[in-house]
């Protein structure tokens, strides 16, 4: 969450040429409600047993139609499921956009209230509490790792995009 993941994956597909998948966006067209309603109404648990089926179904279209030439937005707590982890080591090119947490409360102090994950808490302590909970997982699915401290959103893109190429 704040790491530019929807920012950079609009970068990388016009550098490509390739559609961009955001899974939150998937969730709430195939579920007609937004993140935030999703987490009013069920909490935590509802969202993550939704945005699971989604990305099992996502991924399981690729082996239909190939999904190779596809960027995928993945919520930051995606692969903090064991079952989500590995789908995604198997069958993604995965990159952790890295960011220091100086970082993710800049890029989230003006954010933060349309985020269900971060409402009503300090955001510097949660950020905290959240990257000592996700760094694992991350790490575990990772083909890259992509520091994205003090670089644009574009520069992030050009540097995937050159080890994809």
């Amino acid at each position: 969450m704040g790491s530019g993941k929807s920012s950079v994956g609009k970068e990388l597909a016009s550098i490509l040429g390739c559609p961009l998948l955001d899974l939150d966006a998937f969730i709430e067209d195939k579920f007609g409600e937004s993140v935030p309603d999703i987490f009013s109404r069920g909490g935590e648990k509802l969202f993550r047993e939704l945005e699971s089926a989604a990305l099992k179904e996502v991924l399981s279209s690729s082996d239909e139609e190939p999904l190779s030439r596809t960027i995928l937005s993945l919520g930051g707590g995606t692969p903090t499921i064991e079952d989500n982890a590995a789908l995604i080591k198997e069958k993604t090119v995965c990159f952790y956009l890295k960011a220091g947490i100086d970082t993710l409360v800049s890029n989230l102090e003006n954010d933060s209230e349309g985020r269900p994950m971060l409402r009503g808490t300090d955001l510097r302590q949660r950020i905290i509490s959240l990257m000592s909970e996700r760094e694992d997982s991350y790490r575990g699915c990772a083909s890259h790792v992509i520091d994205i401290d003090g670089k644009p959103f574009k520069e992030v893109a050009e540097e995937i995009a050159s080890l994809l190429i």
